[in-house]
């Protein structure tokens, strides 16, 4: 429910109005609001009721005028999760996104399978105007080592709980980076699947004690073998819960 008692709906903008969606877990298809509802927004028109919308997903590209009208909305002063999968996503709409000041309340960016590069991260990671962000997904995104050792030396991520990396063909090196990293200690969610981390970059993570606090850690479908999974295995630092998804062997 929104502080006004009224509940807290998910707007959805793709190509079909499908009536479904997760924004992070919270949202059911019954709370997706109507197309009404937000398409005014894409135009440059007022849309009072979409100041309801907590959640917003946008799973469809648009035409850079359409991301500009829709992320200047002040209609989108209440949204907590803003969820962009394969959109299209490049550094011109990392620019709007960085620069909009209707976002200062956004918990929660998630971007999945987005043409984003090294460039449109730099412009999300120096946003002044995310002050409540704590849940980063930057998930099939292009990413490159260097973005991680940016976001890893970044004070900003002192505020990070949810970090998702998954899919960038990401290295040790970024490994190392978020091992070392002191502004990350407060992540409870890491997920670092689907990369080219190997058994060194195990290694490092698995003796690192900035990542105590962790409650969910993937590293499924890296080339750590059997010497990686058995050093997060006896990991002095991880959490239990953590270790028993690695082999002992």
């Amino acid at each position: 429910m929104t502080d006004s008692g009224w509940p807290a709906f998910c707007a959805r903008i793709d190509a079909d109005d499908a009536a479904e969606a997760d924004a992070d877990r919270f949202i059911d298809a019954s709370r997706i609001a109507p197309a009404p509802w937000w398409a005014p927004m894409r135009a440059g028109r007022p849309a009072p009721r979409m100041r309801l919308a907590r959640a917003l997903v946008i799973d469809a590209p648009l035409e850079l005028q359409e991301w500009a009208n829709v992320l200047h909305a002040p209609e989108l002063a209440n949204v907590r999760v803003l969820r962009l999968e394969r959109a299209d996503v490049d550094v011109n709409v990392a620019n709007l996104i960085a620069a909009t000041g209707q976002l200062r309340r956004l918990t929660a960016l998630h971007l999945i399978g987005n043409p984003l590069g090294y460039a449109g991260a730099m412009a999300l990671l120096d946003a002044d105007q995310l002050p409540a962000l704590r849940a980063l997904t930057l998930r099939q995104c292009q990413l490159t080592d260097s973005v991680v050792t940016v976001l890893a030396a970044n004070v900003r991520a002192k505020a990070l709980r949810h970090l998702d990396l998954a899919d960038n063909g990401l290295s040790d090196k970024s490994a190392v980076c978020v091992a070392t990293s002191r502004h990350l200690r407060a992540l409870r969610h890491l997920d670092l699947s689907g990369n080219q981390i190997a058994a060194d970059g195990a290694r490092r993570l698995a003796a690192s004690p900035n990542l105590r606090a962790l409650q969910f850690f993937s590293l499924d479908q890296c080339p750590i073998g059997r010497k990686g999974n058995r050093d997060l295995f006896y990991s002095h630092h991880l959490p239990y819960e953590i270790r028993a998804r690695f082999q002992k062997s």
